[in-house]
């Protein structure tokens, strides 16, 4: 896959929408102001109608009608119209036409030249069969070098031939006028708003770019085998964090490092030993230096079997530790398990005259594993208490809702508090220990199965080891 570079991924889409926001800002602002202005020339052309309508209804339709003749109503509808419209202000305008589509108002001659324009527009759509009514009809104009229009045409109420059509308008060049200069300057301000965000979030990446270029180096220096910590700190959370992250794993492997170390140490002690005692035997019984070849071959075969034992646990634990040995968990029955460690363990015990007993349980009660490294890890917990113990050592079966829990106690001088940290260490051997292999095979065998080793002293004395797992189903 193509790499990229930090700045790359990150500033590239920054910069697409970066620079699609002024563009986008300017036409949805122009949008905006121009629904705008047309919103409120409707506003101004509804507020003239409200108040022409019902004055035009009232003088050509009402009891005026009888009162006077058709001139003096003409008359007096046109003078009240003019006093209305100079009354309300606002952009709204007037235009009342005659049946043969000739500007009857404005009457004035500066007011005329003014809508002259607009007059020849709307005398054009109504030339051109617009229909009309009471209710009006909208209409958009367009008026060559004179702006654009929104306009309502009505029918006259009791149309005559002098007062046909009604006419209100408004203007909305001059908004869009101010819409376009206005567009500009948001177009170049949100344009100057990007380029800053841009050169911000430039510096912004950059400055984060340049400590993980630094991480990486220390990475790399780790893996060098380099285990100091990196120093100084970050400034940033996230890095500071990663930094922490870091300096963790270094000391991880540093102590890992050192733990190998001490293992190959102690392994090589315990490999050379029985090695330089076969040797030397052998050598002894070709050389006929021993008069009893039969002990010398014993001590042999005695040194053999512990090489034998060694090398076969360190292969377990290797095993253990890459999860060689990890498998799917089934039912295991724990009176099996706790009485064929008891049978194995029993030469042992009474050579080193220890009681051996087992606490009633359920026999029933089983625990979610694998038999072959429960029975391993149970019987290194055994062989060590037997070890340890004065006279006797007990086995003790607990069980909770989900999980069963199988106590090895003995009454011995119990655990040390320097012992105690280090006791399930690969190697390390406290006082009386053999190769101290066994209990790092045991936890690490019971974690595997998804169980837990924990190891304490008893108040009356002595040690117990709780294996504890998930119940069986």
């Amino acid at each position: 896959m193509k790499e990229r570079s930090m700045i790359r991924q990150i500033l590239l889409p920054a910069v697409i929408v970066l620079f699609l926001i002024p563009p986008l800002s300017c036409l949805i602002f122009m949008r905006a102001v121009h629904q705008y202005a047309f919103t409120e020339a409707e506003r101004d052309l509804a507020a003239l109608r409200k108040n022409v309508l019902p004055l035009a209804r009232e003088a050509l339709t009402g009891e005026a009608r009888q009162e006077k003749t058709p001139r003096e109503r003409n008359s007096d509808f046109l003078r009240k119209i003019g006093m209305t419209v100079q009354r309300m202000g606002g952009n709204a305008r007037l235009l009342i036409f005659s049946q043969d589509l000739q500007l009857v108002y404005p009457q004035e001659e500066t007011e005329r030249e003014l809508a002259e324009t607009v007059a020849k527009a709307c005398a054009e759509e109504l030339g051109a069969g617009t229909e009309s009514g009471e209710e009006g009809k909208m209409v958009r104009l367009s008026v060559l070098d004179g702006g654009d229009f929104l306009a309502e045409i009505y029918q006259m109420p009791a149309p005559s031939k002098r007062l046909s059509y009604l006419v209100t308008y408004c203007p909305t060049d001059q908004i869009s006028a101010w819409t376009r200069s206005a567009a500009f300057m948001v177009l170049f301000i949100s344009g100057f708003f990007a380029a800053a965000s841009l050169g911000a979030l430039f510096l912004a990446v950059g400055r984060i770019k340049k400590p993980i270029k630094r991480l990486c180096a220390e990475a790399e220096r780790i893996g060098g085998g380099n285990f100091e910590e990196i120093e100084p700190p970050f400034r940033l959370k996230e890095l500071e964090q990663l930094r922490g992250s870091m300096n963790g794993m270094a000391r991880q492997l540093h102590q890992a490092g050192e733990t190998q170390q001490t293992f190959f140490q102690n392994i090589s002690h315990d490999l050379r030993t029985p090695l330089m005692s076969i040797g030397s035997y052998a050598q002894g019984i070709e050389q006929g230096v021993f008069p009893d070849n039969a002990a010398a071959a014993r001590t042999i075969l005695e040194e053999s079997s512990r090489l034998t034992r060694l090398v076969n646990e360190i292969l377990t634990l290797s095993r253990l530790e890459t999860n060689f040995a990890e498998r799917d968990p089934v039912p295991v029955s724990v009176a099996d398990l706790a009485e064929d460690s008891l049978d194995r363990i029993y030469g042992l015990a009474h050579k080193n005259g220890i009681r051996l007993s087992l606490e009633p349980f359920c026999e029933k009660l089983t625990v979610m594993g694998d038999g072959e490294l429960l029975s391993q890890a149970l019987d290194n917990l055994l062989s060590n208490a037997v070890r340890y113990a004065k006279t006797a050592v007990t086995v003790r079966v607990e069980t909770k809702e989900e999980t069963v829990s199988i106590l090895v106690s003995d009454d011995g001088e119990g655990i040390t508090k320097e012992d105690m940290p280090h006791l399930f260490e690969r190697c390390y051997k406290g006082k009386g220990g053999n190769f101290g292999l066994g209990l790092a095979i045991a936890r690490t065998a019971v974690r595997n199965m998804g169980g837990e080793l924990t190891a304490d002293n008893r108040l009356e004395g002595g040690a117990v080891f709780t294996l504890t797992l998930k119940r069986g189903r």
